[in-house]
């Protein structure tokens, strides 16, 4: 987050934010009225951390100088409003296709992901649709970890709820996760603990279909 860093960084970025095609040393410099010292100081600290990246040196008044942009990763230091709008069209759902429309509609959306992942289809061994499970749910972001009870169940417990605020209002929002699981390991799946009804981490069942 912006608030994480310093003030004269945070001043970097939001004039790289608003020069899309980067800037040079010397005109960070001038822009913000930092010497070029320690301009280059803050640009390496940021260039570290990802935030900022070099583009192709073009011409100044005086010689080649680098420029530096912000970077995908920079960018999405910015306030973002997605949860917002997504519980903005999670809201409009539910007015007008209620509780149960709004899971359906869910569900429909996780298995078009699941679709769209392919992870071998149908036939795919059993071992490797969860491999595939677990890897696509860290890939989104939700610190998953699996474990194998035996030939026909599993476990996976997720430690980072995606979606938090949102499940609260919305606990349709849950048949999301169960769906996209089910659809990519081809198992049935249980949520059997819940991050929004208490639990230390969300857990699912998962057992071969008889």
């Amino acid at each position: 987050m912006l608030s994480d860093l310093g003030s004269s960084q945070r001043d970097v970025l939001q004039l790289l934010q608003r020069n899309k095609d980067g800037r040079t040393i010397d005109e960070i410099a001038q822009d913000l009225g930092l010497s070029s010292t320690a301009v280059r100081h803050h640009l390496a600290s940021l260039e570290r951390s990802g935030y900022i990246m070099r583009a192709a040196a073009r011409k100044t008044a005086g010689r080649p100088g680098f420029v530096f942009a912000l970077s995908p990763e920079g960018g999405e230091l910015f306030p973002r409003k997605y949860s917002w709008f997504t519980a903005l069209m999670l809201g409009a759902v539910a007015r007008e296709q209620g509780p149960d429309g709004l899971g359906q509609y869910l569900r429909g959306m996780a298995a078009t992901l699941a679709a769209s992942l392919k992870v071998g289809g149908n036939e795919a061994e059993p071992r490797l649709r969860l491999a595939a499970l677990a890897e696509t749910m860290n890939q989104l972001g939700y610190d998953a970890e699996l474990a194998e009870v035996d030939a026909s169940r599993a476990e996976v417990r997720a430690y980072n709820c995606v979606y938090h605020h949102l499940a609260q209002e919305y606990p349709q929002v849950c048949e999301f996760d169960i769906e996209l699981m089910t659809q990519v390991s081809g198992r049935h799946v249980e949520h059997v603990e819940c991050m929004v009804r208490g639990g230390k981490c969300c857990r699912f069942n998962l057992t071969l279909p008889t």
